[in-house]
């Protein structure tokens, strides 16, 4: 063997090294950017649980005012609704008329939770004080109640089955019975 035949086996295996060598860092490569694509997924995903556990934490105190409720029976649940909704009226000197309108699996919380809710509509036909009204928007704020909708005078929407001067949406959320 002599000089060419050396020079030719030894260009030939660099030529044969760089050739798998560019195939492995093609590979290397592919997967890098399999990675980086994997990782913005992950990225994504943790970017909306953070999202979801700060949704949770915001609605905490909604949840701990949420009443546990027979929901096996929508009629127990429209019921108790009513009836503390017609109490808290009589306390605040109000008179108005209460509608259960529906019980539905709650939009605002994720099925998982279970929650369902009651919707009510309220009708305030006279008010003896407007500090009685503001009290009683006050304990509605601070109870198991939750404003969807306020309307005074005229302004109400078509859909609303009360009458009255001031008017109102609410839900009532329930849980399951253990």
């Amino acid at each position: 063997m002599g000089f060419k035949s050396t020079l030719s086996i030894f260009i030939v295996a660099a030529a044969l090294i760089l050739y798998v060598g560019n195939k492995t860092l093609a590979g290397i490569e592919n997967k890098i950017k399999e990675t980086e694509k994997e990782i913005m997924k992950l990225e994504a995903k943790r970017r909306s649980l953070w999202i979801f556990e700060r949704v949770l934490t915001e609605k905490k105190d909604e949840l701990s005012a949420i009443q546990t409720v027979s929901t096996d029976n929508k009629f127990v649940a429209k019921a108790v609704a009513t009836d503390l909704l017609e109490s808290t009226l009589k306390l605040t000197r109000l008179r108005g008329k209460v509608f259960a309108i529906s019980f539905d699996q709650s939009k605002d919380f994720p099925d998982l939770l279970g929650i369902r809710e009651v919707n009510l509509q309220i009708g305030i036909r006279d008010y003896p004080t407007y500090i009685d009204l503001v009290n009683f928007m006050e304990y509605l704020t601070k109870g198991p109640f939750f404003v969807e909708g306020l309307y005074m005078g005229g302004a109400a929407p078509s859909n609303l089955a009360v009458g009255g001067i001031f008017k109102l949406q609410l839900k009532f959320y329930v849980t399951p019975e253990d």
